[in-house]
């Protein structure tokens, strides 16, 4: 099952951490990451938004996707209270 035309290349769960974490701990940026890399700027900066950590507590951080689907059952559940009261 070949496609022709554009090349996506997949990419491990770890590398795109590991990219990530170069851009957040050793602050390199999108671009300097893209060109170390050969990865598109824009899927550097997906990854980013993605897997950056978000800081909930003094000692705790969860990934970004983690901090939204947290958002998603908090909002669904507030929007319930709300309905029910």
């Amino acid at each position: 099952m070949s496609h022709h035309g554009k090349k996506s290349k997949k990419y491990s769960e770890e590398f795109r951490q590991q990219i990530v974490c170069l851009h957040v701990e050793a602050r390199k940026t999108v671009t300097e990451l893209s060109n170390e890399y050969g990865v598109s700027k824009g899927t550097v900066s997906s990854w980013v938004k993605k897997y950056s950590p978000v800081q909930i507590s003094e000692t705790e951080t969860i990934t970004r996707k983690e901090f939204e689907a947290l958002q998603k059952k908090t909002n669904l559940w507030s929007n319930k209270n709300y309905k029910n009261s």
